[in-house]
């Protein structure tokens, strides 16, 4: 009967729907998942650099973060990806200035390769120097994307109206 065949269908579209929220949450988790590891290693490698120089370990700072991103690659964006691969970019042109060094005698070249080292340093750790920094590669702007993927923003929002929201009930109430 009609009715019986709107009463399947409109089950179905819950069942569907259900489905559908579910893989969102899973989807959801598994950002969560990946920005924290992203930012515990990227904060680890930032501590490590800071302390030894350009001369310490950016590549395995690299592989590692790379690692990361991989091994969540079916849950992230292309978007996402493209945010993070500056900061990557960064650390691998870091570790290259320190291989090409071992080869450089002092000069002009060696002078050049330094400085750029030095300068891309500098925009890893997010400290000004006479070019500016490159925010696409600046540490708080790496974290501002992994947040925007979380919606971090807007769910600080809903929790403070849904606060809001109990405090004038509450108040109405008294």
């Amino acid at each position: 009967s009609p009715r019986e065949s709107a009463g399947a269908s409109g089950e179905a579209t819950v069942i569907q729907s259900r489905r559908g929220f579910s893989h969102g949450n899973v989807a959801f988790d598994k950002h969560v998942q990946f920005s924290e590891k992203y930012i515990s290693t990227m904060q680890q490698g930032l501590t490590e650099l800071f302390q030894k120089g350009p001369r310490g370990e950016s590549l395995k700072f690299w592989s590692d973060l790379i690692d990361v991103r991989l091994s969540f690659r079916a849950w992230i964006t292309e978007d996402l990806e493209d945010k993070v691969m500056p900061f990557e970019a960064a650390l691998r042109k870091i570790g290259g200035s320190n291989i090409a060094l071992e080869d450089l005698r002092p000069g002009e070249e060696r002078t050049r390769v330094v400085d750029e080292m030095y300068r891309v340093f500098s925009d890893v750790l997010g400290l000004a120097h006479e070019g500016g920094v490159d925010e696409k590669i600046a540490p708080r702007k790496i974290i501002s994307h992994l947040q925007d993927l979380l919606g971090v923003q807007q769910l600080s929002r809903l929790r403070s109206a849904v606060i809001q929201a109990a405090i004038d009930a509450l108040e109405r109430k008294a």
